[in-house]
């Protein structure tokens, strides 16, 4: 079980172990006003701002549920362009931003 935990510029991930939550700061990622998605056993974080003065951003951040490893995905085709407050939807092995 998971929650995500929305800092004014922290995104977190507490895993609820042994019937208490506890934040895994090796995962955290600085983002503000993401949609994040999660598909099989990884969540998907696409665009948002890193500060409200910086430029939206157009990357794409996997977490994996299990191993707890975040890393940047490499895409391919047209990336969607940058943004921030969207929203996002998996269909099949589609993401729809």
């Amino acid at each position: 079980l998971w929650s995500f935990d929305f800092g004014i510029l922290i995104f977190k991930i507490k895993f609820l172990e042994k019937r208490s939550w506890s934040v895994i700061p090796s995962i955290s990622i600085q983002r503000t006003e993401i949609q994040p998605i999660l598909f099989e056993n990884d969540i998907y974080v696409f665009g948002g701002f890193v500060l409200k003065t910086a430029p939206r951003l157009n990357t794409l951040t996997m977490i994996n549920v299990n191993s707890r490893i975040c890393k940047l995905v490499e895409t391919k085709g047209e990336i969607p362009s940058a943004r921030s407050g969207h929203s996002c939807v998996i269909w099949k092995n589609f993401m729809f931003v």
